[in-house]
This record gives structure tokens, sequence and C-alpha cells, in this order.
């Protein structure tokens, strides 16, 4: 049998951690939401096929993110991969398909780079010949001009259609996700869980736009001002 060359790192906190560093979630219903975040994109990943390792705050060795990840990176390679494909779990429209997709390429020795709504990336995928530590480490973390960065580092990125998505890091993400969610689907349901403490929830344009919509398919009755807790 033929040794995966190919693993992927999912770079994701558990929820009470990912619920201490995001402000809009610093609730009750916050680590549901995370937990939730967390399960679909293990469930994602397990569809692939491919081995995969999650380095969660327990496993990230590093002051910074960019140590954190750069260090992950280079535990996976250790291990003997020749591919690495890094997800996280704060973008739940990202599919397994994606992720097959990207590894249909770097097969071919191609990098490959999801770009969030905000210009970061939701998805990094290329080949070890193509890995330096050090400016891996030291391209623009957790900013709008990451996307950017890693396709001056990695000259070899390859443009495969892949859907720009958001990834959900404040309330406004969170709004631009929920708008897009069928009536019945989970996350929505925990969204509005979520988003009931914020001020934008309260606001009768939300209400009108996002949330009127969903009473009336449940076949509820309440005033623009009301909070809903949807189980």
């Amino acid at each position: 049998m033929q040794l995966q060359q190919t693993a992927i790192l999912v770079f994701a906190q558990t929820a009470q951690a990912e619920q201490g560093n995001k402000s809009f979630a610093l609730h009750k219903h916050g680590a549901a939401y995370f937990q939730y975040l967390n399960r679909i994109v293990f469930q994602k990943v397990q569809k692939t096929g491919l081995p995969f390792f999650i380095f969660s705050e327990k496993e990230q060795v590093g002051k910074t993110f960019g140590e954190k990840i750069s260090n992950a990176v280079n535990a996976v390679f250790e291990k003997g991969f020749q591919n690495i494909m890094i997800v996280g779990n704060d973008s739940p429209q990202l599919q397994t398909k994606h992720l097959l997709k990207a590894h249909q390429q770097i097969l071919l020795g191609n990098t490959v780079i999801g770009k969030n709504c905000r210009g970061g990336a939701y998805l990094i995928a290329f080949n070890k010949k193509w890995y330096q530590h050090q400016p891996f480490k030291n391209v623009s973390w957790q900013s709008n001009q990451l996307y950017h960065d890693l396709c001056g580092l990695f000259t070899n990125t390859i443009n495969i259609g892949l859907p720009t998505l958001i990834d959900i890091n404040a309330k406004a993400d969170a709004v631009a996700v929920f708008s897009t969610l069928a009536y019945t689907c989970q996350l929505k349901k925990l969204l509005v869980n979520l988003l009931q403490y914020t001020q934008l929830f309260a606001t009768n344009l939300f209400f009108q736009l996002y949330l009127q919509p969903i009473v009336s398919h449940k076949g509820l009755r309440a005033p623009p001002s009301a909070v809903f807790i949807v189980a």
C-alpha cells in the first residue's frame, strides 16, 4: 500500500479558548457555537480520507501566531509527509470538495491558497519543497494582507477557482454568514443564539432582514425587540 504523501493540519483552538478570544461570543452560547464549528471542520476533513492532525492551543508551540503555525507545519513535515493542507475552524462555508480540489493540485507540485473575504486565507496547501520556515512565520498573519503575502511567498500559487469564503472573526462576519443559511440549518440556529446579545440583533433592520423570515417560518409571533433562543 502506498503511503499517504499529504496530511491536513487543522489549526484550531478548543471551544473554550476560542470563546475567550472573540468578544462577540463572550456569553453562555459562545462555547456551543465553537464546539459546532470544530465538529463540522473535523467531519469535513475526515471525509477526505487523508491523515490529519489537530493543533489546538494545547499542542501549539510559540508566542506569536506566526511561530505557532510555522512550528505546527514543521511538526507535520517531521512525520514524513511531503504535502500539507492547513485549515482553521472559522470558515463554516469550507467544504470537503474544496480540500480535495486543492489536494489534486499539490500532488502536481502547485500551491493553493483559499482567500477569505477580508484578504486572509481559509486554506493553505503546499509541497514541502516550497516551504521556508522563517519567511512563512513572518508573513502578515491575522491581517487583510495575508493572502497577498502568501501569494508573494509561494510564487507557484495556482488559481483553481476556489470561492472567496467568510471567516467568522467578528459579529459582522457572523451576520454575513447568517444571511446565506437555510432556515433549518443548525448553524443558523446557533448564530441566532450568538447574535441575540449584540446591539445589531436588537435593531429593527436586522429583525426585518434576517430574523422575521425565521419567525414566520416557525409560526412564531414576537416584536422586533424580542430576544430569541433557538435550541
